[in-house]
């Protein structure tokens, strides 16, 4: 399937990540990696106020909202629809370039993400890009 990527850019978008979520849930739970509350407290919790929200990255299936990364200095969680899980390695790919601290003198490069231990497609595929569990 072919993928696309942009960047958030209104209530709409917000609307649609907490679809995501949901739809997520009721597919996996209790594997989930992300719940609606989670969402918006992060929102809530930024210093910026809505100012990051067109910082995060968002995937569609066409017009339909497959996945999204919450961005961060070193981080980023992933959101992806189950039923799309070949687009996981095109999120990865984009924090990796985006979202890696950079080295220091003292501190290698990092990226962390997560990844329930149950999730062998996504373990797979980090540790096929370097990741360790820490």
């Amino acid at each position: 399937m072919r993928y696309t990527q942009r960047f958030y850019r209104d209530e709409a978008d917000y609307a649609a990540m907490r679809r995501l979520i949901a739809d997520c849930y009721q597919i996996a739970a209790p594997h989930s990696y992300m719940l609606l509350g989670d969402l918006d407290w992060w929102r809530a919790l930024r210093a910026d106020g809505d100012a990051h929200l067109p910082t995060i990255p968002l995937w569609f299936a066409g017009e339909t909202l497959i996945g999204f990364l919450w961005p961060g200095q070193g981080y980023g969680d992933t959101l992806l629809h189950p039923q799309h899980r070949d687009a996981e390695p095109l999120m990865l790919a984009y924090a990796e370039e985006h979202l890696r601290r950079p080295a220091s003198d003292d501190k290698p490069a990092n990226l962390m993400q997560s990844s329930l231990d149950s999730d062998t497609l996504r373990n797979q595929l980090l540790a096929r890009h370097g990741f360790t569990r820490s």
